[in-house]
């Protein structure tokens, strides 16, 4: 997260936002996405990220994953076995 915080944004027209920890971003990082928002640019969100973007109010929802309560620097969710041990396979993006 510390190359977005320091980042020219006004260099973007999107940015993604992944699965990750957003702890870290902090209410400065939130305004500046914000007015970069407002000034035209596209933010998208998945998983953690988006969870960020609505807790920060860029997106007007209501979350109903029962996950929410792990927050924004939670490890990723567990598999329906109750562990990380073998999470289903990744896609790549072309798969997607």
């Amino acid at each position: 997260m510390g190359t977005l915080r320091t980042a020219d944004l006004a260099r973007y027209t999107h940015i993604i936002l992944p699965d990750g920890n957003y702890a870290s971003l902090g209410e400065d990082m939130a305004k500046s996405l914000d007015t970069w928002v407002k000034a035209g640019g596209t933010l998208i969100g998945t998983k953690r990220g988006s969870l960020w973007m609505v807790k920060n109010n860029f997106v007007a929802t209501e979350i109903i994953d029962d996950r929410i309560d792990s927050g924004l620097d939670a490890p990723p969710p567990k598999d329906k076995k109750g562990d990380n041990k073998n999470p289903p396979p990744r896609l790549s993006y072309a798969q997607k």
